[in-house]
C-alpha cells in the first residue's frame, strides 16, 4: 500500500469557514481504489448550537435544488447530532487500512470542506483525524489536468456522498494522468 486519500464532500447551509453542516460524505480510496465509504446527515439545530453559521443566499440556493438533493437536508430523514456525526467519522477513519500511512484529506476547493470539516471539530473541542498538513485541494488538481473532469456524474448531485464518489472518480483519473505523465518524463530523462 503506497497511499490513502481520503475524498470529503460537505453540504452546508453556508459559505463561510464556520459553515453549518446538513451532510458529510467520504469515500476513502486505497492506492486508488474504492474502500470504504461515510454518510451522514446532521442535524442543522446541532450545527448552529455548536456555533457554526448559515446565511439566507445559502439556504435560497438550496430552495431552487433538485428534490432529492433537498430531503437530504431538509430534515425530512434521520440525522445525527453534529458531535456524533464527527465521532463516527473519526471513528471510520480510524478503521480504514492505512497501516502508518495518514490519510491524504481531499476537498472540493482549499478553503471549503477541509476546512469547514476541522473548524466544526473545533468547536466541539475535538482534534480533526488528519494531519493538517496532508490536506488536498480536488479543483487545483482538475485544474492541472483538466481532462479528468469528463467523468459522468452518476447520482443525484448535491448529495454529499454521490459528489464525493464523483470527485474521488476525477481524483483517479488526475493521480493517473500525473503518474503516466511522472513516468514519462522519467524514461525520456534516461
Amino acid at each position: 500500500m503506497n497511499r490513502v486519500d481520503v475524498v470529503i464532500d460537505l453540504e452546508t447551509m453556508g459559505k463561510t469557514d464556520n459553515a453549518a453542516i446538513v451532510a458529510l460524505g467520504a469515500v476513502a480510496l486505497v492506492d486508488g481504489e474504492v474502500n470504504s465509504e461515510f454518510y451522514a446527515r446532521i442535524s442543522l439545530a446541532s450545527s448552529i448550537a455548536a456555533g457554526c453559521a448559515m446565511d439566507a443566499s445559502t439556504v435560497e440556493w438550496w430552495m431552487n435544488q433538485d428534490a432529492f438533493a433537498r430531503k437530504e437536508v431538509d430534515g425530512s430523514h434521520e440525522q445525527q447530532p453534529l458531535a456524533d456525526a464527527l465521532t463516527d467519522f473519526s471513528t471510520w477513519l480510524t478503521m480504514l487500512p492505512w497501516g502508518l500511512l495518514q490519510p491524504f484529506a481531499w476537498g472540493n476547493g482549499p478553503s471549503f470542506d477541509c476546512v469547514i470539516l476541522r473548524n466544526a471539530y473545533a468547536a466541539l473541542g475535538i482534534s480533526a483525524p488528519w494531519l493538517y498538513y496532508k490536506e488536498r485541494d480536488v479543483r487545483t488538481i482538475l485544474d492541472l489536468y483538466p481532462e479528468a473532469r469528463d467523468v459522468v456524474f452518476q447520482g443525484i448531485k448535491h448529495h454529499a456522498l454521490d459528489d464525493a464518489r464523483h470527485e474521488a472518480r476525477m481524483l483517479v483519473k488526475a493521480l493517473g494522468i500525473h503518474r503516466d505523465k511522472t513516468c514519462s518524463s522519467q524514461e525520456i530523462a534516461r
